[in-house]
């Protein structure tokens, strides 16, 4: 199905471009939402939800516990996000 591979080339595509300006948080959740519509999730907001959760448990647990710091975007100033 090609409009469902070109859905999920478009999610990456969008984190790669959005990383840098709007942080890992924010653009994993892009990914996430975005490549659980192409696959046919639904309603929207749900994997969105789900995506912003674990965007954010992985940007705690690369800063806390690993001392690794990812693009943090507009969140760079909580103290926990890096």
């Amino acid at each position: 199905d090609w409009v469902t591979v070109a859905k999920l080339t478009g999610s990456f595509a969008a984190l790669v471009v959005l990383v840098e300006p709007l942080g890992w948080p924010i653009a994993a959740t892009i990914l996430f939402a975005g490549s659980a519509w192409a696959l046919g999730a639904r309603p929207w907001w749900r994997p969105a939800m789900v995506g912003a959760v674990l965007a954010l448990l992985i940007q705690v647990v690369f800063t806390q516990l690993l001392g690794l710091f990812l693009p943090a975007g507009p969140l760079e100033g909580v103290r926990f996000l890096g």
